[in-house]
């Protein structure tokens, strides 16, 4: 399609008198839901139709604008498209726009890509810092938090038993539960004992004394591979939080199949220090954060205590990848104690 818009609905209804560039757009490929990558005389950009509420779409453009002022350039900047606003609202949505990142897409199978991608978080978070958080900018500020947030979840995993226990006749689902739980239940408690005995407190002091922030959702679709660098993109879950999340977010989902655990963890540690140094108060606190059985949390959750979406069969699926994965981990975490010596994983 062309024409002087600078995109098109999926439907086909044209935008074209709305200008979001000078420049007219020659045309428009969605690349997934309510993105586009738009083509213009001035250059490529990526338009997102978020489904944000507005503050955290300030907080998000808070963010951003300390990367830049802060120097970090290896993310997709935002281009401002209304007056003192990171947004357009236009037909009840609200359109962001940014640059567009060329490149392959990331796989953490691949070492290069694994390690460029933990270089470029390592170098985030040395900039990650003095954003501006004003009242009500929908910044999730979260450094001393995790703690309870271990001993919530935790207890969330008995409170699951006890619902299960109570019916009549358990389905798949809440046998498999009923015959698993007691050793993530055994793991979050580990988790919450180590983390409290780290330097967690020290580090999240120092962590709200800069007003640093992560990104929170370092899966490998949010980094664009080009050449040896790493870009990230899609800052929308981010947060006022230590580094050491997003350093075992990372870890976790570059290990959840349990291939080449001892690889991956020497490429994720090496790359990222090669921009900023890991403390071993920092080493042990990822550790402990790793030990908490966070996937078969969020599907005991989702199962318990929401609207079900999937099917039952679906469910059983996902449970029993959850399942595998702490096999997995009972491999690789000892490999990260060593590594780290930390002597967590002795």
């Amino acid at each position: 399609m062309y024409g002087s818009a600078l995109f098109w609905r999926g439907n086909g209804e044209s935008a074209a008198n709305h200008r979001f560039l000078a420049a007219p757009a020659l045309a428009a490929d969605e690349v997934q839901d309510n993105v586009w990558k738009v083509y213009t005389e001035e250059g490529v950009y990526a338009l997102k139709n978020s489904r944000l509420e507005e503050k955290r779409l300030f907080f998000i453009a808070n963010a951003l604008l300390a990367l830049r002022r802060n120097g970090f350039r290896k993310f997709a900047h935002p281009i401002g498209v209304a007056p003192g606003r990171p947004f357009l609202r236009w037909q009840n949505g609200r359109f962001c726009l940014s640059e567009w990142v060329e490149g392959e897409g990331c796989d953490f199978n691949t070492p290069r890509h694994l390690a460029a991608a933990a270089k470029t978080l390592g170098e985030f978070h040395l900039y990650s810092r003095n954003v501006a958080s004003l009242a009500g900018s929908g910044g999730r500020i979260s450094y001393f938090t995790w703690p309870e947030k271990l001993a919530s979840r935790g207890g969330d995993l008995e409170d699951f038993a006890r619902i299960a226990r109570s019916k009549k006749r358990p389905n798949a689902f809440e046998k498999i539960y009923l015959q698993t739980y007691g050793g993530f239940v055994e793991k979050a408690r580990a988790a919450r004992r180590l983390l409290l005995l780290s330097d967690y407190q020290r580090l999240a002091g120092e962590a709200a004394a800069v007003r640093g922030f992560i990104h929170y959702d370092v899966a490998a679709r949010n980094f664009i591979i080009q050449g040896e660098n790493a870009y990230l993109i899609d800052f929308d879950y981010c947060a006022m939080d230590l580094p050491a999340v997003d350093l075992m977010r990372l870890i976790k989902r570059a290990l959840k199949d349990g291939y080449a655990a001892e690889e991956k963890l020497k490429a994720i540690l090496s790359g990222y220090q090669m921009k900023r140094r890991l403390t071993r108060g920092e080493c042990q606190v990822v550790y402990a954060l790793l030990l908490f059985p966070q996937k078969f949390w969020r599907l005991s959750q989702r199962y318990f205590c929401q609207e079900h979406t999937w099917p039952e069969e679906t469910f059983c699926r996902k449970m029993e990848s959850a399942v595998r994965e702490l096999g997995y981990e009972e491999t690789w975490l000892p490999i990260y104690g060593s590594i780290t010596e930390t002597g967590a994983g002795g």
